[in-house]
């Protein structure tokens, strides 16, 4: 064992207690870390990807907003309103769209797979 607070390397030679380092004669668990641990509290999945209210009326809208800019799209009547329209229509799909996909990616099994990346000479 090393102690964390003057890194001495224990060996089975040492007679003194298994708790306390041989050189600084310090106990191993009071050896406070110069190091601050920030823990952040974590987000459990159904939390981050449960849908609002606001989700649920944005995206439809968004969809349809999307709609109306789209329509021109392959006319040569295309201008600055329908531009617009799509952008709009975009920004208001996204979170919804990311939402979707982060649960699918969370959900996706035990993750010990390949990967789809073949190989498997193991």
């Amino acid at each position: 064992m090393v102690c964390p607070s003057c890194n001495f390397k224990r060996t089975s030679v040492h007679t003194n207690p298994s708790w306390e380092c041989p050189n600084c004669k310090k106990a191993y668990n009071k050896h406070k870390s110069k190091t601050k641990f920030n823990f952040k509290k974590s987000v459990n999945s159904d939390e981050a990807s449960s849908f609002t209210v606001m989700d649920l009326l944005l995206f439809p809208l968004g969809v349809f907003i999307f709609s109306l800019g789209y329509k021109n799209i392959n006319t040569g009547y295309f201008d600055q309103g329908d531009m617009f329209c799509l952008f709009i229509g975009f920004l208001l799909v996204l979170p919804t769209l990311i939402k979707l996909l982060s649960i699918k990616s969370s959900s996706g099994g035990d993750g010990g797979g390949d990967g789809g990346c073949g190989g498997g000479g193991e």
